[in-house]
């Protein structure tokens, strides 16, 4: 059975580009993978809305479950981040 992921759409406050927008303990923890719009296309996440914020937008891809609450957490916490939005995936 395919593995269910969840993708989280993170928009960065004025000034932030997403460096350390999770801890490396988070992310070995949840083997959650932070990409910028064009890593994600790359590795085939291709057809994403577009990004017509203005704000730079980070795509964070974890597992569902344990793993994805950890990583909301993280998010909701850290003053990087303005807006986010939960995506859940059938890989």
């Amino acid at each position: 059975m395919p593995a269910a992921l969840c993708m989280f759409e993170c928009f960065l406050e004025p000034g932030h580009h997403g460096a350390a927008l999770l801890s490396d303990e988070t992310v070995k923890d949840t083997g959650a993978t932070v990409m910028t719009d064009a890593e994600a296309e790359a590795v085939g996440f291709g057809g994403l809305p577009a990004n017509t914020t203005g704000a730079e937008r980070r795509l964070i891809v974890c597992r569902q479950g344990a793993d994805a609450r950890r990583v909301h957490q993280a998010i909701e916490a850290n003053p990087q981040v303005a807006a986010f939005r939960m995506h859940e995936i059938d890989a």
